[in-house]
């Protein structure tokens, strides 16, 4: 499941008053929209953002950041990074609860003020999302990200994927009763959320056409993909930079992110990778959140925090080990490093499933890891040049287009305050009944014309026989 974020817009004269809410507890998901928050303050746009990772910056004037950081508190207090890292249905029913909370949040203090808002993903739209706004919604073509399975679906996979998405579609009625109900205990009469979802003026996605799979969309949904977050590379610190230049095989890099922690994996996974790294010819670069890493291997140099943007730009990187979140693959595309990807939540699976279909590198699976099957994967992917070559195409082509994420999202957001919502764009399937959009009435209709009129022959047949018969 993933977090929508969502932007509100006051008009103001030739500038616009912009309130930015991104509520996830990730830096990942807060990094990856800073580029917009930015530029737009550059433009003149007066910023209030609520964030949990502010950028304190002192050159953004008219950025004023309301900090929310303590929701990490909050997570570590309840082992919401162990929980991520043990177990995926507790982490998508925490995400639904985030998802629950904006919705309710906004609804009371800002859909009542009549204003435009952008809704905001730092990854694809989750299906409700792209539903309540108009997007074609197949399950044959795009099946939900939950699901094992990619594109070209056997029957059984198209069969699963319908049952699955029919099985959403009554979760997602009672879900729409629990959040109207929570809404209206807490602020009253409010107008039922699944309606106020329709509301969206515009909605922003972090979806790259030659990485995901191209769907049709309404005019009013953007793909801002392709590197949005990706910024000019800085020096590394010293320290780092020496070790880089000092391996002579070259570097591989491994980082779970930052919602997964390394120090939380289990004994067993550790100790495979830890094995598969000490039989290695390369120098390895770990992401690790503590001081120490018992049985570290001497090829093995652990940093509690990389600047990984700048790191993976390094020449001799030649492999990094991801848990295939979107912002560190599109970082590690870019900069032409071919990927093993071992995920172990959310999207990170069909992130690690295209991957291995767009042939960029290999997938692994941490809950029966062996030593052989991952050393294999790093060495196939190191030397076989194919993966290489493939990932500096994707990056080719992903920088050939006429406008960049970051501009698109920008003269958007500036064209939905011109044009106070941009009304004109919304699609007319939003308000389009499901008997409606599936033509049941119509094909109810022609049913029922074809039963009469084939009762009707079926009669005309049975008297005709009978009245030959009685002249016989």
């Amino acid at each position: 499941m993933k977090l929508i974020y969502l932007i509100v817009f006051l008009k103001c004269a030739e500038t616009a008053k912009i309130l930015a809410i991104v509520f996830s507890p990730s830096y990942s998901h807060q990094v990856a929209f800073r580029p917009i928050w930015k530029e737009l303050s550059k433009r003149g746009h007066d910023i209030t953002l609520l964030t949990t990772d502010p950028m304190n910056d002192s050159k953004y004037k008219n950025i004023r950041e309301i900090d929310l950081s303590k929701s990490y508190e909050i997570m570590e207090k309840y082992g919401a990074s162990d929980v991520i890292t043990k177990t995926q249905n507790t982490v998508k029913s925490m995400k639904e609860t985030a998802i629950q909370s904006d919705k309710i949040f906004i609804s009371k203090y800002f859909f009542r003020f009549n204003v435009p808002f952008i809704g905001l993903t730092s990854l694809d739209a989750v299906p409700r999302t792209h539903k309540a706004i108009g997007n074609i919604m197949h399950p044959s073509i795009y099946p939900d990200f939950s699901l094992p399975f990619v594109r070209n679906l056997t029957f059984s996979q198209r069969l699963m994927s319908i049952f699955f998405s029919w099985a959403v579609l009554i979760y997602e009625y009672f879900l729409y009763q629990v959040e109207n109900e929570n809404a209206m205990r807490h602020f009253g009469d409010i107008r039922p959320l699944n309606e106020i979802e329709k509301d969206i003026s515009m909605l922003f996605i972090n979806v790259n056409p030659l990485f995901h799979h191209i769907r049709p969309i309404g005019p009013n949904t953007i793909p801002i993909g392709g590197g949005l977050h990706i910024q000019k590379v800085q020096p590394l610190p010293k320290e780092l930079q020496d070790f880089m230049d000092n391996a002579e095989q070259g570097i591989i890099y491994f980082s779970l992110g930052t919602n997964v922690k390394s120090s939380l994996i289990n004994d067993r996974l550790k100790s495979v990778i830890l094995e598969t790294f000490s039989d290695l010819p390369y120098k390895i670069l770990w992401k690790f959140e503590e001081d120490n890493l018992t049985g570290k291997p001497k090829n093995v140099k652990i940093f509690k925090w990389i600047p990984q943007r700048d790191l993976i730009q390094h020449p001799k990187l030649v492999l990094f080990i991801t848990q295939c979140g979107l912002q560190s693959m599109e970082e590690s595309i870019y900069s032409h490093v071919p990927m093993v990807g071992m995920p172990f939540f959310g999207d990170q699976y069909n992130n690690a499933r295209i991957m291995e279909e767009k042939r960029i590198g290999i997938s692994v699976d941490h809950h029966n890891l062996s030593k052989e099957i991952f050393r294999n994967a790093i060495l196939e992917v190191i030397k076989n040049p194919f993966y290489r070559d493939q990932v500096k195409d994707i990056a080719t082509l992903s920088k050939d287009v006429e406008m960049t994420g970051l501009e698109k999202a920008v003269w958007w957001t500036e064209y939905t305050i011109r044009t106070r919502g941009a009304k004109h764009l919304k699609n007319p399937v939003v308000d389009l009944p499901y008997y409606k959009y599936y033509l049941l009435d119509v094909i109810g209709f022609i049913l029922s014309i074809t039963a009469v009129f084939l009762f009707a022959i079926t009669k005309i047949l049975q008297f005709l026989t009978e009245l030959i018969g009685s002249r016989q």
